[in-house]
């Protein structure tokens, strides 16, 4: 095999893998877990207490990320039934964190 068509190979493989990883960061281990969609881009979101963070799953092009952050912030209060706290959402178009206010609770953690 061509070493070039195998480095190409290798790095599709690689890619392919860091696509599909969804795994909560360290804080939010033993977090629920809840699939969402929001019009064509998928999230994987974790919710531990009144924190979250959505996982961008889907791929997308770069006109296609226009507005994934906003889908992001939707896919973790429709996962949650809770609201973001005003300021608290941050992160990229791959990570996106959040403090929630819960039904069951009156401020974030």
């Amino acid at each position: 095999m061509d070493r070039g068509l195998a480095m190409r190979i290798s790095l599709l493989v690689f890619l392919g893998t860091l696509c599909a990883c969804s795994d909560p960061s360290l804080p939010m281990r033993g977090a629920i877990r809840h699939q969402v969609q929001i019009e064509h881009s998928r999230f994987t979101v974790h919710h531990m207490g009144n924190r979250a963070e959505a996982v961008r799953t889907s791929f997308e092009t770069l006109p296609q990320q226009r507005g994934v952050m906003g889908r992001g912030r939707q896919a973790i209060e429709q996962a949650t039934g809770c609201i973001v706290v005003h300021g608290s959402f941050d992160g990229d178009p791959a990570l996106m964190r959040a403090d929630l206010i819960c039904p069951d609770s009156d401020a974030p953690a």
